[in-house]
């Protein structure tokens, strides 16, 4: 089943889990929002403007599907902002 939420980075700077619980995922699909004005990174706890994959306003990213495996996990990605506020949209597919 796909499935998407807003995920928006209340202060720049502050690396913030895209999901505050575990929540599995066989693909993830992330894009930098239309309002944005800054730069959107994502990666694991340590990303930051200097470490981390950067996405312009809506550019976007695909963790791609592993088989039929649940291999991603949303708890354990992380997203940054280079602006207070602005965030990423973020579909998913989770298991049924």
């Amino acid at each position: 089943m796909t499935d998407n939420f807003a995920k928006t980075v209340a202060v720049a700077g502050t690396a913030e889990r895209l999901s505050a619980t575990r929540l599995k995922a066989r693909w993830v699909h992330i894009q930098a929002k239309t309002g944005n004005t800054g730069q959107i990174y994502h990666g694991a706890s340590t990303v930051s403007s200097s470490i981390g994959q950067e996405l312009s306003r809506l550019e976007g990213f695909m963790y791609p599907p592993i088989k039929d495996e649940c291999a991603y996990d949303l708890h354990t990605i992380w997203i940054n902002a280079g602006v207070n506020g602005e965030g990423a949209n973020v579909l998913y597919e989770r298991p049924e």
